[in-house]
Formats: C-alpha cells, structure tokens, sequence
C-alpha cells in the first residue's frame, strides 16, 4: 500500500510548483497514509516508511530542484523536532523509572545503563571509522588506475 500510495502522491507532487504548497501536500499525504493504513489494519509504520522510501528514491528526477530543497530543510527541521521532543518525553519518565527501583538494584541498573551506553559508543565509533577505513581503501584502487 505505501508503494502505490507513493506512486500517486509523486504524480500529484511533480505537478505542483509552488515549494509552501508541495510540502503542504508532502505533509498531508503523510498523514493520510498513516490513517489510511491505520483503518484498514495495515502496520501504518512500515506503509510509511514504504511510502517514504517510494518518494525519496524517485522524487530527485520527478520534482523541481527549488522544491526539493524546501521540502528537505522542511522535513529536517520536522526529524529535528520529532528527536528532541522523543528525548525531552524520555528524559521525563527518567525519575519515574529510577523512583521504581529499589535503593539496592539502582546501582546495579546504573552499572548497566552506564555498559550499554559504553557499547554504543565504541560500536558507533567502530563503524563509523571502519566504514571511512574501508571507503578509502577502495578509492585509492580507483586512483591507482589513472595515469
């Protein structure tokens, strides 16, 4: 469904010229497939992340340039926003959660907080060095060819 949904809400979009309408239209689709999803019993986060996926591979070649760029600072601002408001609503139930723990098991679950946050740290670090290590190894294949 968020194939298709994407389908046609690309052919309305690349009609549109005006950059406030387009993203108004981005938006509204959005959230019409997500009803749409929801009231049919379909899983509404993957039809939009399907739907999402549909126009962010195809919209470059179907929408104009002046609307492509202000629908990406647009829907950067909107992911920005999203992020810290989930951050802010989990850093509100923190107290909550720690008020729940017995004194003697609030160590014990800081200990582990503090090992989790600690392999996400190093494993990010990891990929992200490991990936820009493997990047450039390929590249200097890709210059060892040139005269």
């Amino acid at each position: 469904a968020g194939y298709v949904l994407g389908r046609l809400s690309l052919a309305t979009l690349s009609r549109i010229e005006d950059p406030a309408s387009g993203t108004v239209v981005q938006f509204a689709g959005t959230f019409g497939v997500w009803i749409l999803a929801d009231s049919i019993g379909l899983s509404a986060i993957i039809t939009i992340v399907v739907y999402a996926m549909t126009i962010a591979r195809t919209a470059p070649r179907r929408m104009p340039a002046r609307n492509r760029v202000s629908s990406y600072s647009v829907w950067e601002t909107a992911v920005f926003v999203l992020n810290v408001l989930a951050f802010v609503l989990m850093g509100l139930q923190a107290r909550s959660i720690v008020g729940r723990l017995a004194e003697q098991g609030q160590a014990e679950a800081f200990v582990f907080a503090a090992a989790v946050l600690a392999v996400v740290i190093v494993s990010r670090l990891v990929w992200v060095l490991g990936c820009g290590a493997i990047m450039r190894w390929l590249a200097s294949f890709g210059d060892a060819e040139r005269p």
